[in-house]
């Protein structure tokens, strides 16, 4: 069941996502830059940092949610095992889904204030 749950959220983001590009691309169009904005120190591709933090942040949040339905539980193999085996000792099974859940919220709440950043850099 859960696999299948995350399988039907994972296409529905793929479909938002989807809909969402192709209506921002309707919505303007391209906007040549000015010459003061190149003087300026403009950063080709600095939007990217935000989208590729959310979609992290997005995908960690719902890898966190899978992993509370499902806590891994020793014995850890890998090259993490011994990461794994700290947090579970330290913090119980749910150790390793509330860090996954936290870095995640934290990836999220960077990419806000960086966006918001951002944008008050371009208002001025």
């Amino acid at each position: 069941m859960t696999e299948f749950l995350f399988l039907a959220v994972t296409l529905g983001g793929l479909a938002l996502f989807i809909l969402w590009e192709s209506w921002q691309r309707r919505e303007s169009a391209a906007k040549p830059l000015s010459r003061a904005s190149m003087d300026s120190g403009f950063v080709p591709g600095s939007s990217n940092t935000v989208s590729i933090l959310l979609t992290l942040g997005i995908v960690g949040f719902v890898f966190s949610l899978v992993l509370f339905d499902d806590p891994p539980s020793p014995p850890f193999t890998g090259k993490s095992s011994i990461i794994s085996s700290v947090l579970y000792v330290s913090f119980g099974p749910l150790g390793i889904p509330v860090l996954v859940f936290a870095l995640s919220i934290a990836v999220l709440v960077s990419c806000y204030f960086i966006r918001k950043k951002g944008l008050a850099s371009t208002r001025k």
